[in-house]
């Protein structure tokens, strides 16, 4: 309101839609304190997730914007790249239906992996409530990511899944004294407003653990109690073997505050995640930010984007409260981190397998397998059952027909000593019926 009371007083024909004589100079010494004519708009969007592959994908959101304000709204904008592409494709939000405005993007092959955000643009040109928050900055918050074509393979979930075993909750070289990555139920920590600063939350369904540098001693407790103080603390990942996948990406929910409300020395320290294809020698980043979004934010990758496809892929995540002596509190600032649910995804399974959801028709134990791996069913009518191994190329590395079974529990053991470490599918053919599941051969 004040920025157009000004605007007003600026103008001198009646009309403010075609400028004023100094609007140009209000417009941008306003826009410098991230109000614009548009500041006030409502601005929902659901993020989209995944999509088919060689589909166009059309992106949605909702846009409600006041008079007279709405006269100052020039477009909705959606800003997107493709895979490893270091810069943003822009496309135009057309209104479709009442307060929506919808984006395209082109179709896409399987195992694209896309970011994109939102943002408003108003009639003197100025950006406004960009979607993720941040994300058009300089040191920008992570965008949304639409995986295209993908099918999740593993998760490390902490509550029902550990397929690669434990992860490294502090390395040599870690140096801070309070909060230390650990394994724990989320408590949370809040600001005088209610507003989380750690959070209370994990995002496993009906799990209840994660990764989190410190738990907070209570949900009444102070904000800085246990969060991460006086140098950095690493969360890292065991060795993962990915060769034989054909695409292989990762996704994993994080959480970072650097920054909330009465938090001393606001935005000075990082967020740090860093990917090796060498076990741990080497190591390239993929997010080096002192960016916060204080709440659960979903990143993804392609592996070959940023490291070769190996049997030795790690990643390790590192939070920071730098220290400066003689500043104050010496440099320090309120840091509280998390991770959740570390998923690898790969292309789908070929259309022509008729695949049922094996979630609750079978189980496959141990995952990952070394010497052998066991399949345990149950038939609720005699069928013939034949069980094949394929590799991620497609390629039959193992089958047998046993014939027609009975009515119950069955369990089958099959060698895998004999197979090279990678990623496989077992299908197992129950008459009609394919139900398939993926697992790992470890040496």
């Amino acid at each position: 309101d004040v920025l157009l009371d000004v605007l007003q007083a600026d103008d001198d024909n009646g009309d403010i839609t075609d400028g004023t004589p100094n609007g140009d100079a209000i417009v941008e010494g306003f826009a410098i304190h991230g109000i614009t004519l548009i500041t006030n708009a409502i601005f929902n969007h659901t993020p989209l997730e995944a999509s088919l592959a060689e589909e166009e994908i059309e992106v949605s959101a909702t846009i409600i914007l006041d008079f007279p304000f709405i006269n100052y709204l020039d477009e909705g904008q959606m800003y997107y790249r493709i895979n490893g592409e270091t810069e943003w494709q822009v496309a135009g939000m057309e209104n479709t239906l009442g307060n929506t405005y919808t984006a395209t993007i082109p179709a896409q092959p399987e195992g694209t992996v896309i970011a994109y955000y939102l943002g408003l643009v108003d009639t003197f040109g100025n950006s406004s409530s960009t979607k993720p928050i941040a994300a058009n900055e300089a040191d920008p918050n992570i965008p949304y990511y639409i995986l295209v074509g993908l099918e999740d393979i593993m998760i490390h979930d902490n509550d029902f899944s550990e397929p690669w075993g434990q992860w490294d909750t502090g390395v040599s070289g870690d140096n801070n004294t309070t909060g230390d990555w650990e394994v724990n139920i989320p408590i949370g920590s809040f600001s005088d407003d209610g507003s989380n600063v750690a959070p209370d939350t994990q995002t496993t369904p009906d799990g209840e653990l994660c990764f989190l540098t410190g738990q907070s001693p209570s949900p009444t407790g102070g904000i800085g109690e246990n969060d991460v103080d006086g140098g950095h603390t690493t969360l890292r990942s065991p060795v993962i073997d990915l060769t034989g996948m054909t695409t292989p990406v990762f996704t994993y929910e994080r959480w970072y505050a650097n920054a909330p409300p009465t938090g001393a020395n606001p935005g000075t320290d990082w967020w740090q995640v860093q990917l090796s294809d060498d076990g741990g020698n080497s190591w390239v980043y993929l997010e080096n930010s002192r960016t916060q979004d204080i709440s659960w934010r979903r990143n993804a990758f392609r592996v070959e984007d940023h490291v070769d496809v190996t049997n030795e892929f790690r990643i390790q995540m590192i939070a920071s409260d730098s220290t400066f002596i003689g500043q104050n509190l010496d440099g320090g600032s309120l840091i509280e981190a998390a991770m959740d649910d570390f998923i690898l995804w790969d292309l789908g399974i070929p259309d022509n397998i008729n695949e049922v959801d094996a979630t609750d028709a079978f189980q496959l134990y141990p995952n990952p397998a070394d010497e052998q791996v066991t399949i345990a069913f149950d038939l609720m009518a005699a069928n013939r059952v034949t069980i094949e191994i394929t590799d991620m190329t497609g390629r039959t590395v193992f089958e047998e027909n046993y014939g027609e079974l009975f009515v119950g529990n069955h369990r089958k053991t099959i060698p895998t000593k004999s197979l090279p470490a990678g990623m496989y599918i077992m299908s197992a053919r129950m008459g009609s019926n394919v139900l398939t599941q993926s697992f790992q051969v470890i040496d």
